[in-house]
């Protein structure tokens, strides 16, 4: 009787003193969760913030930039347009930047570029090259025409322009570190009627675009 007894009550503080053990056990592991689950969202928190502040940096970046590029038109009379860090020039109705279905660059066009548009934007670039990430020089077509077609005129009037730019710099230019770097961070790419705008004559264009580093 006694014995039996005895054993109920071993056993009774055997599973009393087990469910301290795993009560405490699971306070643990919650408190070692909690820790960890802080530290994460922590650092997701820190990087959001980081992500915004470089988000910040980047438009101020590329404000400053397009308004640079904005008073190079200015002061040399440009007929072009800024456009998200991009110089657009158009064709229109009294002036072609390439006869129709030719890659070759029109005087007009080659004059405005090599007197006036290049002096100025290598000097804009040549203060930028710790920011710069790459500069394009892009083409554009209307929708006249199969798409193929189109890209490969496109491709062919960028790699013109860019090809009319690169000698610009190497003939009117003495520093060797910006030529390479121009060299290096330099690509023509045409995009066909793939990036159309409201009219045919706009469509009909070519970019500079110059893409920043995120900060």
């Amino acid at each position: 009787m006694f014995r039996k007894q005895n054993n109920e009550e071993e056993t009774h503080i055997f599973w009393i003193s087990y469910t301290d053990f795993m009560l405490s056990f699971s306070a643990i592991f919650i408190v070692i969760a909690m820790y960890f689950a802080y530290q994460y969202f922590e650092k997701e928190s820190k990087n959001e913030i980081k992500s915004e502040n470089n988000q910040k940096k980047n438009i101020s970046g590329y404000t400053v930039l397009e308004h640079e590029l904005e008073s190079v038109l200015k002061a040399e009379k440009i007929d072009a347009e800024v456009h998200n860090g991009a110089v657009r020039f158009y064709s229109t109705e009294n002036r072609a930047l390439f006869d129709e279905g030719d890659d070759s660059i029109k005087d007009e066009f080659k004059f405005i570029l090599e007197k006036k548009f290049f002096p100025k934007f290598i000097q804009v670039i040549k203060q930028k090259t710790h920011s710069i990430k790459e500069i394009r020089v892009e083409g554009h077509t209307s929708q006249t025409g199969t798409y193929e077609y189109n890209l490969d005129l496109s491709n062919r009037r960028a790699n013109k322009v860019l090809l009319l730019m690169l000698n610009y710099v190497n003939k009117n230019n003495r520093e060797p570190e910006l030529i390479k770097f121009i060299q290096d961070n330099t690509i023509s790419c045409g995009f066909s009627y793939s990036k159309k705008l409201e009219t045919d004559d706009k469509s009909r264009r070519v970019e500079f675009r110059v893409l920043l580093k995120e900060q």
